[in-house]
């Protein structure tokens, strides 16, 4: 019996390993993410530390440096925002090339499934047609 060969198995391997390869990409802007998110939270926890410290000080100068530093941690919050929101667009996107990528391999292994099958169902007719013809030839005591 002759064993089943898929025509298209590099063309396979190279979807599967693209398919791997968007995985890996669609990973590190997960990641990425989850990093400028918590430097996000960090940023918002040190605001925070910075005005229970201000507010809890009588002294006039440190709330004047208090509210000049507090401008600047707003305004590293409105660009981490943004850097947070670039970030989520980039694991959008290598998650919908992931997607397709594993569509498209599902189809090829899909493919080759059915060929196999229909290459099984061909080797079994063929050795019934053998049995048949065997059958068939000898002679009859």
């Amino acid at each position: 019996m002759a064993q089943f060969q898929f025509r298209l198995a590099r063309v396979s391997r190279v979807k599967e390993l693209l398919e791997e390869q968007a995985k890996n990409l669609w990973v590190a802007a997960h990641n990425q993410v989850l990093a400028e998110q918590g430097y996000l939270q960090e940023l918002e926890q040190k605001k925070q530390s910075v005005l229970t410290y201000g507010y809890s000080q009588m002294d006039i100068s440190i709330r004047t440096a208090m509210y000049q530093y507090l401008q600047r941690i707003d305004a590293q919050l409105i660009e981490q925002a943004h850097t947070v929101a670039s970030a989520e667009e980039t694991e959008v996107e290598a998650r919908s090339n992931w997607t397709l990528a594993k569509q498209e391999n599902e189809i090829l292994a899909k493919l080759e499934e059915k060929e196999k099958e229909l290459f099984t169902v061909e080797e079994l007719q063929k050795a019934q047609n053998l049995i048949d013809e065997l059958r068939n030839s000898s002679p009859k005591i």
